[in-house]
């Protein structure tokens, strides 16, 4: 394996980060005027992909070795992103729960009546 593919790699993570980063910064900089919160998130997702693409093809070397290795690889990718997503998505629901933050979906403005 050549230095020069990891270098490749590495900026191609690089450019895919910057990327998310700039959508979601160039959204909070318009005042949430520049694309719509759903597309923002499903633009985030796609990025997400791709730098997971990036990350198994030029770090984990799928496609280089055997097939056997490559699906076991795909298959431990798979099992860490569930993993973390549902544990994330647990510690979230604990947190809301034991500290009595309202739910976003829940918050509506409130008007002062005097």
């Amino acid at each position: 394996m050549t230095t020069t593919r990891y270098i490749t790699g590495f900026i191609l993570s690089l450019l895919v980060t910057c990327m998310s980063f700039g959508l979601v910064w160039a959204h909070m900089a318009k005042d949430h005027a520049l694309i719509s919160h759903s597309l923002l998130a499903m633009l985030v997702l796609a990025l997400a992909i791709v730098q997971l693409a990036v990350q198994l093809i030029y770090f984990l070397h799928v496609g280089r070795e055997s097939k056997t290795r490559d699906i076991l690889s795909l298959i431990l990718a798979g099992f860490l992103i569930v993993f973390i997503v549902i544990g994330s998505l647990w510690i979230m629901a604990n947190l809301q729960l034991n500290h009595g933050l309202p739910y976003q979906g829940d918050i509506t403005p409130q008007t002062a009546t005097n």
